[in-house]
């Protein structure tokens, strides 16, 4: 799909083609809103932050990249898995993908797979 793109409306992740602005996909991943989202280098998919607040775990895995068709890629784990977390915000330029918890930690991620690639405490 040639020059896509993502935006939030709603809570709602809508993909559309700048072609013709045709409707590629919209939904909620996971039936949970969405508070952000950010095409991939790439431009086939996204980066999309879910509200934590919506999902049931103390350990909110909200960070996830998307194809345009809907089909999650991967979920992000969080770091260490003893105490309450979530993502809160990331950041993304060219194949970097750096992304806050809740707890204080900044996190690197593999844009490939969604591992984790270093952990910095940062409070």
């Amino acid at each position: 799909m040639a020059d896509l793109r993502v935006d939030v409306i709603d809570g709602t992740l809508r993909f559309t083609s700048g072609d013709d602005g045709q409707r590629a996909r919209q939904g909620k991943p996971i039936e949970v809103s969405v508070l952000r989202a950010t095409l991939t280098p790439d431009r086939q998919s996204a980066i999309v932050l879910l509200d934590w607040s919506e999902m049931q775990d103390n350990r909110a895995h909200n960070l996830i990249r998307v194809d345009c068709t809907g089909r999650i890629l991967w979920t992000a784990p969080l770091p260490y898995s003893s105490t309450t977390d979530c993502y809160t915000g990331f950041d993304l330029d060219d194949a970097d993908l750096a992304a806050g918890t809740w707890q204080g930690y900044r996190v690197h991620i593999s844009l490939d797979d969604g591992s984790i690639q270093g952990i910095k405490f940062t409070k």
